[in-house]
């Protein structure tokens, strides 16, 4: 049977991060969680793959929002590519 809750060493290792990152995304509410009495923090099993899912469209969404732009003045028959700034207003 598969867990419903994870711990968050099982959580990082299932997703490809160490522990302190995960710790520092479910902070940030990246990564869903709950917490079980006052201390013990547990990540939905569901919640994290819905996650990841949802993280990947929108990595695929990011790599069509690239331009092609020429360079020169001459056409970009190599495909120069820009992507967009994350950090950028």
């Amino acid at each position: 049977m598969n867990k419903l809750l994870l711990r968050p060493e099982e959580a990082a290792e299932l997703i490809g991060v160490g522990r302190s990152k995960l710790y520092k995304m479910v902070a940030l509410g990246v990564v869903p969680s709950v917490r079980l009495g006052g201390r013990s923090l547990r990540v939905p099993a569901s919640a994290l793959k819905d996650w990841v899912r949802r993280a990947a469209a929108q990595a695929i969404e990011r790599t069509h929002d690239t331009v092609v732009k020429p360079t020169n003045g001459r056409p970009a028959t190599h495909k120069t590519r820009q992507r967009r700034n994350p950090w950028a207003g």
